[in-house]
């Protein structure tokens, strides 16, 4: 693989990473039974979701051709995948970002910033699904798979159950039967993204195209 594709996995990683935190987080701050201080801490911690998406989103500029043009990619919404990979992740980092702020500083109703984090946590699923559709394609036969949007979806349960559960750690958050359960989610998760990687590792003498085969 050549350097240039670095930022691109960098992207899909860290954005990953922080569409799967910020649900956990979320779905605990909705329906946990933690204490309001500790509610607060974990929605402060959030923080570094928003690092997260922020790298990636500086990652992905260095795949252009030209940066500084990066805005003519949502020009075709109604016709491209990657401009509405952009699209929908602009908004889960707008929608998001907005419930944190209104969280930290205490503004806004209740029903305001709850609205706001269910948005951001559905955004953020149309967002992944975007991003596998933007892989999908014919003339590069390796992503025109199943196993793409398969290690996709795995890689945000894994690495974001992993932040998510260190950031809930460091809101002081005690509850071991949480632990226990993200844990066996992330070992699953990585368990079954190892499966996913030989499985399509196996696959590439029968993927091919009319112009190029997978092993050559």
């Amino acid at each position: 693989m050549g350097w240039h594709e670095w930022p691109l996995i960098f992207f899909t990683v860290f954005a990953q990473t922080a569409v799967g935190a910020f649900i956990v987080m979320g779905l605990i701050t909705l329906f946990g039974k933690a204490d309001a201080h500790v509610k607060t801490g974990i929605t402060r911690n959030m923080f570094f979701i928003w690092v997260f998406m922020g790298l990636g989103f500086m990652a992905s500029t260095m795949h252009l051709g030209s940066p500084m043009r990066a805005i003519n990619a949502l020009n075709q919404v109604g016709t491209s995948w990657l401009s509405r990979e952009i699209l929908f992740g602009s908004m889960f980092f707008g929608l998001g970002g907005i419930y944190w702020l209104l969280s930290v500083i205490d503004k806004g109703s209740e029903a305001i910033r709850k609205g706001l984090l269910v948005a951001a946590m559905v955004i953020g699923v149309v967002f992944m699904y975007a991003m596998t559709n933007v892989y999908i394609i014919d003339t590069v036969p390796t992503w025109d798979t199943p196993f793409t949007g398969q290690s996709f979806a795995l890689t945000a349960v894994m690495c974001g159950v992993m932040l998510s559960l260190i950031l809930m750690r460091g809101a002081k958050l005690e509850c071991p039967r949480l632990g226990k359960i993200t844990a066996i989610v992330a070992s699953v998760a990585g368990l079954a993204l190892v499966m996913t990687t030989i499985s399509m590792v196996g696959s590439l003498p029968s993927i091919h195209s009319a112009i190029v085969s997978a092993l050559s």
